[in-house]
């Protein structure tokens, strides 16, 4: 019996401390918003030092590829345009996208997920991407 209760006080205390190391700072994920990934400066750079990246769904979607285009940040859909079984992906030793197919794509190509950077606010500066809007490649 005492065995049993040690494990059960000890499963509390495991599950107490994750959640109070887990929980963030100040607001917490809402999957009907917008939510920020990263600094637009700091993005900025890591782009130009190092192209583009790809960051994870934080609600279990597909995720998506962040990027510049004509120097801006954009944050561009995960399937390629029209395929929604064909994932994009960057190809560094090419130095550019390739559909599933091995086909060379342009960011310009892809639809993208509305992005913007507050410009005052207490997400001054954030890139914030909202994964419910998804904009149309734009026109050549």
């Amino acid at each position: 019996m005492f065995a049993i209760a040690s494990l059960v006080v000890a499963g509390i205390v495991v599950a107490v401390t994750i959640l109070l190391l887990t929980r963030s700072g100040g607001e917490s994920l809402d999957e009907s918003g917008p939510f920020s990934i990263g600094e637009a400066d700091a993005l900025e750079t890591d782009l130009e030092d190092g192209g583009p990246f790809y960051i994870p769904d934080p609600f279990g979607g597909d995720g998506l590829w962040v990027a510049l285009e004509r120097e801006r940040i954009v944050a561009l859909v995960l399937d390629a345009r029209g395929r929604d079984d064909c994932a994009i992906r960057w190809v560094g030793r090419r130095d550019r996208f390739e559909d599933c197919d091995g086909s060379p794509l342009e960011t310009t190509e892809q639809d993208r997920y509305q992005l913007t950077i507050p410009e005052a606010g207490d997400r001054e500066g954030q890139v914030l991407v909202d994964l419910e809007v998804v904009e149309p490649a734009p026109s050549p």
